[in-house]
């Protein structure tokens, strides 16, 4: 016949054998189990804090990004024929082009963003959120993801514009 020993509780001062595959006793099983449940408490009010604080900070970025759009005096664009030297009516939005703001997808910020905002994973690295308003305008499209960068940047967000002509 083997003999098993069974375990001691694991808190350093008590001597009280374990109670089923837990490494405490009872009593220390319940006081561990509720230092745990206060653990996960604190911590969703923290997320729920920082996440209350990203949805401010996205805000101010989009106002700060419309703003620099409605500011941006793009470059007007006269298209000629060169063949036959003709010229069209000029583009008063500038080039057509594509903008976005890129930030890294593997912090609190990225996660959030991608269930809230709608950022996608980038070519490369990171994530990316589509600037999709001002028509073609490269110009107001390219302000507006500068804008929107640097207010994530001065809020110790790591986020750059990224922006191409068509």
């Amino acid at each position: 016949m083997i003999r098993t020993e069974i375990p001691e509780c694991k808190t350093s001062d008590c001597r009280d054998h374990v109670a089923g595959k837990s490494k405490y006793c009872k009593v220390h099983k319940k006081i561990a189990r509720e230092n745990w449940k206060r653990n996960v408490m604190e911590q969703e009010a923290e997320r729920a804090e920082r996440y209350e604080r990203f949805a401010r900070i996205a805000d101010e970025a989009y106002e700060a990004g419309l703003q620099a759009a409605k500011a941006c005096t793009p470059n007007v664009m006269i298209v000629t024929d060169p063949r036959t030297g003709h010229a069209y009516e000029p583009v008063t939005e500038g080039p057509c082009g594509f903008a976005e703001i890129r930030f890294a997808g593997n912090t609190s910020f990225g996660h959030w963003a991608k269930k809230n905002l709608g950022a996608r994973k980038a070519y490369g690295r990171g994530v990316y959120l589509w600037v999709s308003m001002f028509g073609q305008s490269h110009d107001r499209k390219a302000a507006y993801a500068r804008a929107y960068a640097q207010v994530l940047r001065n809020n110790d967000i790591d986020a750059w514009a990224s922006s191409r002509l068509d």
